[in-house]
C-alpha cells in the first residue's frame, strides 16, 4: 500500500493495522520501502500509544549497501524507535518484526496499531513510502 506523509509539525502519526486478540501470541511483520525521508525517527505504537519493541533488517537495497536498522535511542523519543535521519533507507526495504506476545492486550481501548514519525525541530517533511503488513505464526497443517 502506498503511503504519503506530509507534515510541518513535529509528529506525523497514522494507523497501521487493526490486529485482533486471536493474534496476540504471534508476530506483526511490517515491510517498509524507503521510509522516513525528512524525518528523524519512526516508532510502532500499540493501541495504548506506547512504542513497542521490534527487530529490523534491510532485505533489499538499490545501491548504497545495507545499513543497520536495529532499534536505537540515539536520536529517538523512546528506546524502541528507528533512526531514519539522513535518508538512510533511501532505496531500501526495511522489514520490522514486532512480537505481539507479552503486550497487555486487556488494557487496549481498540486493536489499532500505529506508526509515529518524529522530525527534527527545523523544516518540514514529505515522505512517499510503500508498505505491507502481515501476521506471522499461523500454523500450517498438512493432511493426508
Amino acid at each position: 500500500m502506498p503511503v504519503r506523509t506530509s507534515t510541518s509539525g513535529l509528529v506525523a502519526q497514522f494507523y497501521l493495522a487493526e490486529i485482533g486478540t486471536e493474534h496476540q501470541n504471534k508476530s506483526l511483520q511490517l515491510s517498509l520501502w524507503d521510509p522516513g525521508e525528512g524525518m528523524q525517527s519512526m516508532e510502532i505504537l500499540d493501541p495504548n500509544g506506547n512504542a513497542v519493541n521490534f527487530t529490523c533488517e534491510v532485505t533489499y537495497s538499490i545501491g548504497g549497501g545495507y545499513p543497520s536498522c536495529a532499534p536505537t535511542s540515539s536520536s529517538c523519543v523512546s528506546a524502541y524507535c528507528l533512526d531514519v535521519t539522513s535518508k538512510v533507507f533511501d532505496g531500501k526495504l526495511a522489514v520490522l518484526t514486532v512480537p505481539l506476545a507479552g503486550l497487555d492486550w486487556a488494557t487496549f481501548p481498540d486493536n489499532w496499531f500505529e506508526i509515529r514519525y518524529t522530525r527534527s525541530s527545523s523544516g518540514s517533511s514529505v515522505d512517499w513510502t510503500t508498505w505491507g503488513v502481515q501476521i506471522l505464526g499461523d500454523p500450517v497443517r498438512l493432511l493426508e
